[in-house]
């Protein structure tokens, strides 16, 4: 029941962002307005979307898989987020012309049990998963788009397994963590100080008690990655050799723009692109330009600046 429970709040968070991108409205009206976009849950994906669990490292993996065309695109999700909660607004448009991949990192949205660990190796582990899953997908070449903590698993993964990864795309990302993004994250650290959005979409996933534990030992984790010198993946940024654009809002709170800079210039064949006025979360809200984009560096080898979208 409990976990029938949880699928079900799943569910209707990713159906939450969907309504989003369809101007659905977000107040008191907005179960209404879900019930008429579908009174079904999304446990019934759309008959074109495969997905499923697959056993990964010891736990199973949620995925989902859209599309024929070439190339194929992992997407990787940020921190507590899911394949469809992050990338919604992407999955499905970027699949009309490319075979797009996403899933649950382990611990999160339906790739549960076990709950989420965070020892200070989970970008690593979660890396592995990745290349595991692509490879019982049978995919043995493909491109990376990767946000935030999800961008950083992408690095680490282009770096361990180049001969699969042909391009590379990450969203704000970073490397390394310094004592002015521990600042930053510090009042992170309390649930009721985050986006209302982001807070509902979440709590909606896991349980506001859940989430809030996994918050704290997702910071504890952060923090002590700082007090050992702070470097997430910085000889991993060194390694990478497929082409690679580095996107980043220029008012990211979370993650200041100076990271992507020092991406540009740790990783060989790269390109930056600056979004003005942008901030963490640029994929969901400007998603079309952001499509856009990706269409351009992954179908047409172009690497354009924001202003060119």
């Amino acid at each position: 029941m409990i976990q029938a429970l949880r699928r079900i709040r799943q569910n209707i968070a990713t159906d939450f962002l969907y309504c989003r991108k369809h101007r659905f409205s977000y107040g008191k009206s907005w179960f209404a307005n879900y019930s008429k976009y579908n009174n079904r849950m999304t446990s019934e994906l759309p008959k074109d979307v495969q997905s499923g669990k697959i056993e990964i490292n010891g736990v199973e993996l949620y995925y989902s898989k859209r599309g024929q065309g070439q190339p194929v695109v992992l997407c990787m999700p940020g921190s507590f987020g899911t394949g469809l909660s992050d990338f919604k607004h992407n999955f499905y448009a970027l699949s009309e012309s490319m075979t797009v991949v996403t899933f649950d990192p382990r611990g999160y949205g339906n790739s549960r049990p076990p709950d989420r660990q965070f020892p200070v190796d989970f970008y690593r582990i979660d890396a592995d998963d990745t290349i595991q899953l692509m490879n019982k997908l049978g995919f043995d070449k493909y491109c990376l788009l990767g946000w935030s903590d999800g961008g950083i698993t992408a690095i680490i993964h282009a770096a361990t397994n180049s001969k699969s990864v042909s391009k590379l795309i990450l969203l704000n990302a970073c490397a390394y963590f310094t004592k002015a993004d521990c600042d930053l994250m510090e009042p992170l650290m309390d649930i009721s100080k985050w986006n209302p959005k982001t807070l509902d979409v979440l709590s909606g996933i896991y349980g506001r008690e859940t989430l809030a534990q996994m918050n704290k030992d997702y910071y504890q984790t952060f923090f002590q990655i700082y007090k050992n010198g702070g470097d997430v993946c910085k000889a991993d940024a060194d390694k990478i050799v497929c082409p690679t654009l580095i996107v980043h809002g220029e008012k990211d709170p979370m993650i200041p723009s100076l990271h992507a800079h020092y991406l540009h210039e740790h990783i060989k064949h790269s390109h930056l692109c600056i979004v003005p006025d942008g901030k963490h979360a640029i994929h969901k809200r400007q998603p079309d330009k952001i499509n856009k984009l990706v269409e351009r560096f992954f179908l047409e080898d172009v690497a354009p600046q924001w202003d060119q979208l």
